[in-house]
Formats: structure tokens, C-alpha cells, sequence
């Protein structure tokens, strides 16, 4: 046979091939044990017919044939289909893409929810979200979802406009997007390990944990977002505990950090995804979730950005940082460290102004500090917009961002 690989020939059962000869592309195989694989699957071409006696027996690995590829394989179709686990990044403990009936895991741990789902529309344009209005998902306990120490939770969120405003008029100052907890203020419970809130009215986040030094408090140790959450728009959250710190992403951008005094507790109650049945009928905005992870490791920021970065409509994540928000120019020079600067005319018109109207920083009538102005009050010399706001007695504040690399 020309070009025939007759390893992998060796692999095909007879009623496979149907009685005919193949030509294929040389391709090299890979040893597994005591047998051998194709890295790859190669296109086969009908060449002409040949008998069974032509074939090769099945290649076998002791008592095996090779679809037992691992313990975790399944073999169907009379050994002529392999059916495996999809891989999973490390310290992945929970992922559920919303994409069945029900919201099952996805990472192998088992922490399927068997709550039935509402789909939205999906931030990648394929697969589903679940729409979330006065309900939740409830993942059972278990001891992978057990947090003590290092985790961290991604997820896509939707915010539906209100168009009437009742729905954040009427909703409580937080309502859970994430809880792993309880939140009963009539019983006196308070466990979160973590919570990731949203507030209706402003759209700014929160991310709460209960700590040994917090037991008994309401709202645990947290952090609140600089960020707000625009509707009609899809954003990336990710909240990552790691050694004292407690950070909140956005978009791929760290927004905020708070360090923690205490040790977090991990508590047996449900993860709850999309609401929680403790605030469930008085949050009554609407949402699109997908894509929640959960891992009991810190995920990196490089990771973070990776994900996050179609948020941004093809700008950088780690292109600009938030500096400080209503803060004097002197205060917007010190703001930034020292691999980043304020950012230039030029730099805020090609990205910088998109990725502050995306997370909220800049609202309307809002002013950004620039390199340019930056330098003429450091040599002494206010700007206009300095001179005219001093005039009419104004306190001349403004927001700063921080680029990437040295001006």
C-alpha cells in the first residue's frame, strides 16, 4: 500500500473498514504501554478492495484492546468509538457552563445541581447562559467546594436594563450573584466563603468572606468594587483569595483589594449561583450567568486577562489600570506604580477612555488627568481646566489611569 501506516491499520476492526483498502499520509505513531496510538486521526482515501485475511489483527495492551485507553475511558460501538473526560486546568473544582437541561459540573469533581435552567444567550455566542430572575442553582455541599484558604470564582454576568427602575428600587442594597453560605438575618447566620454581591442600584460589586476575626458580623471581611456594571453588557468577574489578600477582578482588571485579618471559614451549606433563597424574592433584577468556575487555587492574572479579554472589544486588560478616582492631580502622580504612568492623550483615545466608560469608572461629565497635565503642574504651570474649575471656587478632582510601561 503506498504511504500506508500499517500501525494504524492495525488499530481499524475489519467491518470498519467495509472491505476496502485505504491510502493515508504517513503519520508517525506514539507508544502507550506495550501498543501504540496515532496522535491524530488521518484522512483515509478508498484505494481498492481488499479481504479480511488482508488486515492486521486489533493491536491489544494485555487483556485489553486499545479503545482501554485509562480508567476513565468508555469504549462503545463495539470498541469502534472512544468516549473521554475533557480535561480540566488545574485546581478547576466546579464549572458549569449552563449549557443542559440542568447545571451539571463539568470539571469531574461531581457537583452537579439538578435545578432546572432558563437559557439566555452566551457572552461567546455559542452554548447557553441561565437567566436568573428571583431564582437560583444550588450546588450541594461537598468537600472539594469547602474553602479554607487560597480559591477563586469566575463567571460571566448579563445585567438586564430595568427599564421602569422598580426592580432596583425595590431590591435590597446587595443581592448575591455567588454565595457559598447562608445569609439569614432573622436567625443571626452569617456564613460566606465565599459571597460575590451585586447592588441594583449603583451596579457596584462586593466580595464578602466570613473570617475567625468576623464571625458574627453580617457582611464578614470584604471588598467593594471601583467598578460598576454597566447594563446590556456583558462583563467578567473573578474574586481570588490568596494568603491575606482578597481581590476583585473585572474584566480582567483588578478593581480592588482589601487583606483580610482573619482566617476564612468554610462552612456545609450549598453553593448557590445566580441568587440565594434567602434574598430571592426581593432581588428582583434580571440576569444572564455564565461560565462559573471555582477553583481552590489563586488563578493567575495572566489567566484572568486571557478570559476576560473579549470584554473589552480587543483592548489589552493589562493595558491600563485604575489609579485613583476623584482625586486631585497630585494625588493622580503618586497613584500609579512605578512600572506605569498616567496615561497620555493618546493613550486614553486608543483604549484607555473605553476600558473606564466598560467598568464604570468614568460617568458622564466625569474629567481624566493626562501625562501632559500631569507635567505642567509638576513645573508649576496649572492647566486651563485647573485655572477655570479654581476660578469658580470648584474643587478640581478627577480620575486617574495608569498605562502600561514608562511615558
Amino acid at each position: 500500500m503506498r504511504g500506508t501506516s500499517q500501525a494504524f491499520l492495525a488499530q481499524i476492526p475489519t467491518d470498519v473498514t467495509g472491505g476496502v483498502k485505504y491510502e493515508l499520509a504517513p503519520v508517525v505513531p506514539m507508544p502507550v504501554g506495550n501498543a501504540s496510538i496515532m496522535p491524530v486521526a488521518p484522512v483515509l482515501e478508498p484505494v481498492e478492495e481488499i479481504t479480511a485475511e488482508d488486515l492486521p489483527p486489533i493491536v491489544s495492551s494485555g487483556d485489553q484492546d486499545m479503545c482501554d485507553m485509562s480508567g476513565s475511558t468508555a469504549c462503545f460501538s463495539d470498541r469502534k468509538a472512544i468516549l473521554t473526560p475533557p480535561s480540566t486546568p488545574h485546581g478547576l473544582v466546579g464549572r458549569w457552563t449552563f449549557d443542559e437541561a440542568t447545571a451539571l459540573d463539568s470539571s469531574g469533581s461531581g457537583n452537579h445541581a439538578f435545578t432546572e435552567l432558563t437559557h439566555g444567550p452566551s457572552p461567546a455566542g455559542h452554548g447557553h447562559s441561565s437567566v436568573f430572575h428571583k431564582t437560583f442553582v444550588a450546588v450541594p455541599n461537598s468537600p472539594s467546594l469547602q474553602f479554607a484558604s487560597t480559591f477563586s470564582v469566575t463567571f460571566w454576568i448579563y445585567v438586564v436594563e430595568d427599564d421602569d427602575g422598580l426592580a432596583a428600587e425595590d431590591s435590597p442594597q446587595w443581592c448575591p450573584l455567588v454565595r457559598k453560605g447562608v445569609h439569614a438575618p432573622a436567625a443571626r447566620e452569617f456564613e460566606s466563603s465565599p459571597a460575590i454581591l451585586y447592588a441594583p442600584s449603583s451596579g457596584q460589586l462586593r466580595a464578602s468572606v466570613t473570617t475567625a476575626t468576623h464571625r458574627t458580623s453580617v457582611d464578614g471581611e470584604y471588598v467593594d468594587s471601583n467598578a460598576r456594571l454597566p447594563p446590556n453588557r456583558w462583563a467578567h468577574v473573578a474574586v481570588v483569595h490568596h494568603g491575606t489578600k482578597l481581590l476583585l477582578y473585572v474584566n480582567g482588571i483588578l478593581d480592588a483589594v482589601n487583606a483580610v485579618a482573619g482566617d476564612v471559614l468554610p462552612n456545609k451549606w450549598p453553593l448557590y449561583i445566580g441568587g440565594d433563597p434567602f434574598a430571592a424574592e426581593q432581588c428582583a433584577h434580571t440576569t444572564y450567568v455564565d461560565d462559573v468556575s471555582v477553583y481552590n487555587r489563586a488563578v493567575a492574572p495572566h489567566e484572568l486577562q486571557a478570559e476576560a479579554a473579549p470584554a473589552l472589544g480587543g483592548t489589552d486588560p493589562s493595558f491600563v489600570h485604575l489609579g485613583c478616582k476623584s482625586c486631585s492631580i497630585a494625588a493622580a502622580a503618586t497613584s500609579c506604580p512605578a512600572t506605569r504612568h498616567i496615561c497620555t492623550s493618546l493613550e486614553l483615545h486608543t483604549g484607555a477612555y473605553q476600558v473606564a466608560r466598560s467598568l464604570g469608572w468614568l460617568a458622564a461629565g466625569g474629567h481624566v488627568w493626562t501625562f501632559a497635565a500631569m507635567k505642567q503642574n509638576a513645573n508649576g504651570v496649572p492647566n486651563q481646566e485647573q485655572q477655570t474649575s479654581v476660578g469658580f471656587g470648584i474643587p478640581v478632582v478627577g480620575l486617574g489611569l495608569c498605562c502600561d510601561g514608562y511615558a
